[in-house]
């Protein structure tokens, strides 16, 4: 029997047995100790309430801690755990490693889940045991006001509701989970901001710990998307399960304003390139290797992108480029000489395990 068969019977079982399946719900945190209360508050309203809560914590953060400890003193469910390597997978691989539920989803410290978010993950769950992965729109906050597709499509000339969480056949990603309408639908890459998965299904990969980055390892989430996607698993992003995310820099580095200079660049690109270099099969590597250096993309521009920044006066063109191009060299350097860790295999002392 194949893994994907063994896995679908797995949790077949698993909706015979646990009607109710049992919710984790990751949070790294660093130095927003506001956002983070109104983060755990947000937690503490839903509808269907977690059964446990963790939130990861770097040991110079003791702020954090202490709001956490706060949090738990008056709600039991709350657990802070620590995680002494430096990096945002570091952090994701610790929460997914300490939880303990079926279903583990993670939101971040910026944003405040609407109160039936996880309410809403766990029925999309409850439809089909092949879904491996549930997320939503993040309703992005900035000057009070929430961020629309409406003028993002009519200056491309188009109608209908923005293509969300897609690789397309030559390696090009799209987002626009932040944009999405309408009904739910499976995608293949959901945003760290909101997404859930079935704990059993990714524990065995986690996130790529040979992520590039000095804080937010930018891309993190396809690596742990793109492998159930290659695997079979269905991912549905759903508009209706809905956190509010109120956008903060990040304390430890690479903020995504960044990308003009050239190592945050080069990490992004790294990133990014790794991971659909490991979801594709020898022909489209080398296809999205050209298209990479042809083309390109705003984020990490090739050839095309570099003569619209340079028409246009954008500054650092030159270097975003080379940094591009540089880091998904880089990425094709790594996947040949450098093994994925699975996460059980990174996790630090301490960790929980699904009972």
């Amino acid at each position: 029997m194949s893994a994907r068969a063994e896995l679908a019977s797995g949790l077949a079982d698993e909706r015979v047995t646990l009607t109710a399946p049992t919710v984790s719900v990751v949070v790294t945190t660093y130095q927003r100790m506001d956002r983070l209360a109104a983060c755990l508050a947000g937690l503490g309203s839903q509808t269907r309430p977690p059964d446990e809560v963790i939130v990861v914590v770097h040991p110079v953060d003791e702020e954090s801690a202490a709001v956490v400890d706060r949090v738990a003193s008056a709600w039991p469910a709350v657990r802070c755990v620590r995680v002494d390597r430096r990096g945002l997978v570091a952090a994701y691989n610790r929460g997914l490693a300490a939880s303990r539920g079926a279903i583990v989803a993670f939101v971040d410290d910026d944003a405040v889940p609407s109160v039936n978010w996880l309410e809403a993950v766990v029925a999309t769950f409850g439809r089909d045991g092949q879904i491996a992965a549930v997320g939503g729109r993040d309703l992005v906050v900035a000057d009070g006001r929430v961020i629309e597709a409406g003028r993002r499509r009519i200056l491309a000339g188009r109608s209908g509701a923005p293509e969300v969480g897609r690789i397309q056949w030559f390696g090009r990603m799209i987002g626009n989970h932040h944009l999405g309408v309408g009904e739910a639908r499976d995608v293949d890459v959901l945003k760290g901001v909101n997404m859930s998965f079935r704990r059993e299904a990714v524990i065995g990969h986690g996130f790529d710990e040979r992520l590039r980055g000095r804080g937010t390892q930018m891309h993190s989430e396809l690596s742990i998307c793109l492998p159930l996607r290659r695997r079979g698993f269905r991912l549905v992003y759903d508009p209706g399960i809905v956190v509010h995310h109120y956008p903060a820099p990040r304390g430890l580095g690479d903020r995504q304003e960044d990308l003009g200079g050239g190592k945050v660049m080069l990490a992004s690109a790294h990133n990014e390139a790794l991971a659909i270099l490991e979801y594709f099969g020898p022909l489209r590597r080398l296809v999205f290797m050209a298209w990479g250096f042809v083309c390109g993309a705003t984020h990490a521009p090739g050839l095309t992108v570099l003569a619209r920044d340079l028409a246009q006066g954008r500054p650092a063109a030159w270097s975003r480029f080379t940094a591009a191009q540089r880091g998904r060299l880089a990425a094709w350097k790594t996947r040949r000489t450098t093994r994925r860790v699975p996460a059980a295999l990174v996790a630090e002392p301490g960790d929980g395990a699904e009972s």
